[in-house]
């Protein structure tokens, strides 16, 4: 993937290990990928969605697996449906959206009605929204929405053999750096949350 500055290279790199931390945070940022036709969206959504914690790679997902993946999963949601959702005057996309626009802060829930069964009793039940996402469109994203993000502009690359690269789903290497992942969690959550408390902003 060619994304103009190794520093961006960097920046996911750290974005896709701290994905497996992302419950210890108050906040996580998004990640928004903007940019026209070919210009690398899908696939880093791909690699990203194959390396984060509980990777989700959903095109065209009814609201309701959205919602379900993020609430039962704290699945890492690769979506390209931001714009069609904003459109929709479906009832459960509404949910998605608010879901997109506190699920980047910890304690923030959607609210929702269920019928249980089929009775005519309705119940409450609270969908947390919290977990990590990137959003991939070629229109941009609304103000509020795009102050939970961090913003990279893709563009075509002209290294023709990068631009023909294909990420290869059933390479058995990204089950091997996801295993990885899953044992530095669980054995440096502690280490982490005490860097964490002990850095300052100027650090920063």
């Amino acid at each position: 993937i060619d994304l103009g500055d190794e520093e961006w290279c960097d920046f996911l790199a750290c974005w896709i290990i701290g994905t497996y931390f992302h419950r210890m945070f108050e906040s996580y940022p998004y990640v928004f990928l903007h940019g026209n036709v070919e210009s690398g969206k899908t696939k880093t959504q791909t690699l990203i969605a194959l390396l984060a914690f509980n990777g989700e790679l959903t095109f065209n997902s009814t609201p309701a697996y959205v919602i379900s993946a993020v609430h039962e999963n704290s699945s890492t949601c690769c979506v390209d449906e931001a714009e069609r959702l904003k459109e929709s005057n479906d009832p459960s996309a509404q949910t998605v959206i608010s879901m997109y626009n506190q699920g980047y802060k910890k304690g923030a829930f959607c609210g929702k009605k269920e019928q249980v069964g089929n009775s005519k009793r309705w119940t409450s039940k609270k969908l947390d929204g919290f977990s990590p996402k990137v959003i991939a469109n070629i229109k941009g994203l609304e103000g509020s929405l795009l102050s939970r993000c961090m913003t990279i502009v893709m563009s075509r690359s002209a290294n023709k053999e990068i631009r023909n690269r294909e990420v290869s789903t059933s390479n058995p290497v990204f089950q091997t750096v996801r295993d990885k992942l899953y044992v530095v969690m669980m054995t440096k959550f502690t280490d982490v949350q005490k860097i964490c408390a002990d850095i300052s902003d100027g650090e920063i």
